[in-house]
């Protein structure tokens, strides 16, 4: 991994996760990859399904953002991280469905 100027942590993040490695330098499998991105394109689709405008709106306006950041909202949905079971939960009960109606792309 580049070394950068120190303060200019979002670039070395995207700089890991464009080599494929998560911020601790594991690398992650194209499977981990393509999953994180649909479990991402999932979680975009049932919340704009669900008359929100857009994520901040969702973040705002659905009380997810006492559970979770806006920025690693837009990390999941964008397929950037791999969510933890319990914020998934937490994230189909908001959305009034079931963890498997988010996790079920195959």
């Amino acid at each position: 991994m580049r070394t950068l100027k120190i303060g200019n942590f979002n670039n070395i993040k995207s700089l890991a996760y464009e080599k494929g490695e998560d911020l601790r330098g594991s690398k992650l499998t194209a499977e981990q990859k393509r999953w994180q991105k649909k479990f991402g394109d999932r979680l975009r689709e049932l919340i704009l399904a669900r008359g929100y405008q857009s994520i901040y709106d969702f973040w705002i306006n659905s009380g997810i953002s006492d559970h979770v950041s806006r920025s690693y909202l837009n990390y999941l949905v964008n397929g950037e991280r791999d969510p933890k079971l319990y914020l998934t939960r937490i994230l189909a009960k908001t959305l009034g469905t079931k963890i498997s109606m988010i996790v079920d792309f195959d």
